[in-house]
């Protein structure tokens, strides 16, 4: 694991202008992937996202997703995308492991999530949001 403590304020000045860069880059990354995005919601691909939101979703019933309170009892750690409902809580992570295969020059999916697993802690830091 990489030692963050060492970024120095000029490094992360560096970041800065990075992310700057990148989120002008990535909305055009993601409107091109709409298509795989519309198979995986419409289940025309798979996706272990999907397979879990809609087993989620049958383990508390239908029901008790539209409660929100009770939804989060029951799954507290699960991410939460508001009135934009469970497709999103897919399409978010299934989003974000298409561009991790990019950046690293197109590696399997299976692959570009576990390093989005195992990068999550680099990512809180790097990208830290300074009202956190």
């Amino acid at each position: 694991m990489i030692n963050l403590i060492y970024i120095t304020e000029s490094a992360r000045t560096i970041v800065e202008q990075y992310e700057f860069c990148l989120v002008h880059k990535l909305s055009n990354r993601i409107t091109e992937l709409k298509s795989d995005l519309l198979k995986i919601i419409k289940g025309q691909r798979h996706s272990e996202f999907r397979v879990d939101a809609v087993k989620r979703i049958q383990e508390i019933g239908k029901s008790k997703v539209g409660h929100p309170l009770l939804y989060q009892i029951n799954y507290f750690e699960s991410f939460q995308p508001g009135y934009y409902g469970p497709k999103v809580q897919v399409l978010v992570p299934e989003t974000a492991i298409r561009l991790i295969a990019e950046d690293l020059g197109g590696i399997p999916l299976d692959m570009a999530k576990n390093v989005m697993n195992d990068s999550v802690e680099f990512g809180f830091y790097v990208h830290k949001d300074s009202n956190t």
